[in-house]
């Protein structure tokens, strides 16, 4: 641990030199698209699997794609009986039964619709079973976002290939049926993500479509709904609502657009964003929920904070300890047994949730105060935790099992949550090596590689900004937020989950981009 921490007399000549060498791998990335883009238009498909493209590209291409993910993830559906149960869901299932106090750390909505499904399941004979039907349904929900896009794919002209690319990756890639089969947010909220961005696609590229049939008022709103399962949802809602204010107001001014169709489009964004607010607040008074969300949004500057303590501790003033204990209330000692300069996790434990403004407003003056008399070493403590964004020779995936969580708690017993264990054990685990070894496939290995991933994502949205592609900049906006989140947020070490909206949404970022051409 102490050649993490540590100061080292060179720090900042370090940070130089890899940022310097992440410059040019940037721009090795951007040459790669701009060599891609000529590619998509020139690159020839061998005849049989032109003939099987055709097929799958031609008439009824939502149910073929459907059919075809769904015989690929069936074993894996029932092998993974019934469903892995993850730490975060335990936590909130907790929560749910009033074993402990109720918070805003997990989404209350999610909380509650698992709480009521185990519930169910262990009025007709385990809580496992109402376990499963969780996560049956978040299949059902990411197979048929999944089918709906690649069908968007046709709809959009978008090349051949790439469709078939993507659907490959859709069918094979464990972050989907892997992350569906499990109890943990990410599967749904990002399938919700991709179903606004599709509909996004719809309204800026085929506009007439989208503003005559009322199916895509229907999917835009029960999208907007969807990201609200998690807390972070709201930001991306309002990113896009305000983007999307000021392109209507463009599109009115030039008399490209009928102020109607923009007041329904506006509408559609904002009432279920309204109403799906106001039902999270008053789940939170229902279940009396103690606030959380301060200590998420502060977790890089007391991840900072932290570093300081342990490396300059015997150098800060007192005043300055004072302020900062009234949030974070180790001693300095303490600080170097629970430090982890990759993870927040062990830091936030010791915040103090009943700081008042003015304290949170003293520790954010004591955290700037620290960041300015010791830069080299903020810096390297947001570096550590996040370089996993942005590293494409780092496998940052975790991948949840159904086993190794158990929960007793009230009336719910999991102890025995998997009898299928003991005769399904291998078969589990040669799975699990699968899936751990997607990272390395070519090509495809490439679409679940975090690094690469987020520079792809960077590449594409500058090109959009130099070329002035403006409908293609008001795609990349959520997705950057998003990026822009998880950088500043608590946790990136063995947790891609997060960003995951980007990796399901950058195929038809991607077709979109690449098949427009000349545009």
């Amino acid at each position: 641990m102490d050649s993490y921490v540590s100061a080292h007399p060179l720090a900042l000549s370090r940070i130089g030199i890899a940022f310097i060498g992440g410059i040019f791998l940037f721009f090795g990335i951007i040459q790669i698209v701009g060599s891609l883009r000529t590619i998509t238009f020139s690159f020839k498909i061998p005849v049989t699997l032109n003939r099987l493209l055709d097929y799958m590209y031609g008439e009824h291409c939502f149910l073929k794609s459907l059919l075809l993910m769904f015989i690929i993830w069936l074993p894996q559906i029932l092998v993974r009986y019934p469903g892995a149960l993850t730490v975060d869901t335990k936590v909130s299932l907790r929560q749910y039964l009033g074993v402990d106090a109720a918070t805003t750390q997990h989404p209350i909505l999610y909380t509650v619709f698992a709480g009521k499904l185990i519930d169910f399941g262990r009025s007709i004979g385990h809580p496992a079973f109402g376990h499963y039907i969780l996560v049956l349904l978040q299949t059902i929900l990411m197979l048929l976002v999944l089918a709906y896009t690649l069908h968007s794919m046709k709809k959009f002209q978008i090349n051949r290939w790439i469709y078939g690319i993507t659907l490959v990756f859709f069918a094979i890639a464990p972050i989907f049926i892997a992350t569906a089969t499990s109890s943990v947010i990410d599967g749904p909220y990002s399938s919700f993500f991709l179903l606004l961005i599709t509909e996004l696609v719809y309204y800026l590229f085929m506009h007439e479509v989208y503003r005559r049939s009322w199916i895509h008022y229907l999917l835009t709103g029960i999208a907007v709904f969807g990201l609200f399962l998690r807390q972070n949802g709201i930001y991306i809602i309002a990113a896009i609502t305000v983007t999307a204010v000021i392109m209507e107001l463009y599109f009115i001014l030039k008399e490209k657009q009928n102020f109607i169709y923009s007041i329904v489009f506006l509408a559609v964004l904002i009432f279920p964003a309204i109403g799906c607010n106001s039902l999270v607040n008053h789940l939170h008074e229902q279940y009396n929920a103690q606030e959380y969300g301060t200590r998420a949004m502060l977790s890089m500057p007391v991840q900072q904070t932290a570093r300081c303590l342990l490396e300059h501790g015997d150098e800060i003033d007192q005043n300055t300890l004072n302020s900062i204990q009234k949030v974070l209330t180790w001693n300095l000692d303490e600080y170097k047994e629970a430090y982890d300069p990759l993870s927040f996790d062990t830091v936030k434990q010791e915040f103090n949730l009943d700081a008042s403004s003015d304290d949170i407003r003293d520790f954010l003056k004591a955290w700037l105060h620290l960041f300015a008399k010791y830069p080299e070493t903020c810096i390297n403590a947001t570096l550590n935790q996040t370089y996993f964004l942005f590293s494409p020779e780092t496998i940052n995936q975790t991948y949840y099992y159904p086993y190794g969580v158990t929960m007793r708690a009230g009336k719910y017993d999991m102890s025995e949550f998997n009898p299928s264990h003991s005769k399904l054990g291998g078969i589990i685990s040669i799975l699990k090596q699968i899936y751990h070894s997607f990272g390395f496939f070519p090509v495809l290995g490439l679409f679940v590689n975090q690094g690469f991933t987020d520079l792809l994502l960077l590449a594409i949205s500058l090109y959009a900004l130099i070329e002035k592609r403006g409908r293609i900049l008001f795609l990349c906006v959520p997705l950057l937020l998003t990026l822009a989140i998880v950088f500043v947020g608590p946790m990136v070490l063995y947790q891609a989950r997060y960003t995951y909206p980007i990796m399901y949404c950058l195929p038809l970022l991607y077709g979109i981009f690449f098949s427009q051409k000349g545009n």
